[in-house]
């Protein structure tokens, strides 16, 4: 169960950093800008997923290197 709980806490930990990620890049006006080619995120991603940093392609790409 403590294992549970420390893989939550975790998760919990990382979506409250991404949050504040991209609360700094709305500060800052890059949050509609992709990190990786500079284009911009589209409006439908940004509300499916408002820490996204990357132009769908961009992170489907990020993440099948990661794999």
């Amino acid at each position: 169960m403590v294992r549970l709980l420390d893989r939550v806490d975790e998760r919990m930990k990382g979506e409250i950093e991404a949050i504040d990620r991209a609360l700094m890049r709305i500060g800052t006006g890059s949050h509609e800008r992709c990190e990786r080619c500079g284009k911009d995120i589209p409006v439908t991603r940004l509300q499916a997923v408002p820490t996204a940093t990357t132009y769908l392609s961009c992170g489907e790409t990020r993440e099948a290197l990661k794999g």
